[in-house]
């Protein structure tokens, strides 16, 4: 576990966690180098907690973007066929009115 890169430690953050979990129960066997070493493993295991956390929170809003672009196009999409429909309408309203004053005259 320790001849790992950062990489590889983040891709196993929780093995290096319960790794980190395991020394600390030996820490009262330890010498003042190997307690030194413990306080910088353990800073290390909350940096990457940390930055493991905040990746998860990078690809919801990256997630989010790309919902909202889906969204967006979908609106532009439903916007054009509804003004296509209105001109519809509109042109059937055209007709209607024409028929009825034929309609009237007769």
């Amino acid at each position: 576990m320790l001849r790992f890169d950062t990489e590889d430690l983040m891709e196993q953050v929780d093995d290096f966690s319960v790794f980190v979990d395991e020394l600390r129960d030996y820490s009262w066997r330890l010498t003042n180098k190997e307690l030194l070493f413990l306080e910088c493993v353990l800073l290390l295991k909350k940096e990457m907690v940390a930055d493991e956390g905040i990746r998860m929170y990078e690809e919801l809003i990256a997630s989010a973007f790309f919902e909202e672009e889906v969204v967006d196009r979908q609106m532009c999409s439903l916007e054009e066929n509804l003004k296509a429909l209105r001109h519809k309408k509109d042109a059937l309203a055209t007709i209607t009115k024409e028929d009825v004053a034929k309609l009237l005259e007769n």
